[in-house]
C-alpha cells in the first residue's frame, strides 16, 4: 500500500481489537469523565472504609506484636497487610459497583464495568507503591 506522501507501507495486520487503540484510549477518556459526579461521593465512601480497615489492621497487628519474635511473626505480619491490601480493592470494586447500579437503576452495562476496571487499576496501582 502507498500513503499520501508516496512512500509504500504494509497494512496493519487486524488484532484481536475490534476498534482501534486510539478510538479506545477517547473511549477510556469518556469512561473517566462520564461519572465524576459520583466520584466525590466514592471518595467519601472509600475514606470511611480505609478508616474501618486500617482499624482493623492495627488491633491484629498488636496481638500479632505479643508473639515470639522470628518468622512466624513476620510472616503473620505480612498477612494482615496483604488482608488488609485487598479488602481496600474489594471495597473500592463494591462501592463502584453499588453506585453505578444505583444510577441505571439495577443494572450494569458494559461501559460501567470497563469503567470500574479502569478505577481498580488505578487503585491497586496506588496500594502497591505503598
Amino acid at each position: 500500500m502507498v500513503d499520501d506522501s508516496g512512500r509504500e507501507y504494509a497494512p496493519i495486520r487486524p488484532g484481536p481489537f475490534k476498534k482501534p487503540l486510539l478510538m479506545r484510549r477517547v473511549n477510556c477518556y469518556h469512561y473517566f469523565y462520564m461519572h465524576e459526579d459520583l466520584e466525590v461521593i466514592a471518595n467519601l465512601e472509600f475514606g470511611k472504609v480505609v478508616d474501618r480497615i486500617s482499624l482493623e489492621a492495627q488491633e491484629k497487628i498488636r496481638s500479632v506484636q505479643t508473639m515470639p519474635r522470628g518468622g512466624l511473626m513476620e510472616h503473620a505480619r505480612l498477612k494482615v497487610h496483604l488482608d488488609q491490601s485487598e479488602e481496600k480493592c474489594r471495597a473500592y470494586a463494591q462501592i463502584w459497583q453499588d453506585l453505578l447500579e444505583t444510577k441505571n437503576g439495577g443494572h450494569l452495562t458494559r461501559e460501567d464495568m470497563a469503567f470500574i476496571i479502569q478505577r481498580f487499576g488505578k487503585s491497586s496501582n496506588q496500594v502497591k507503591r505503598v
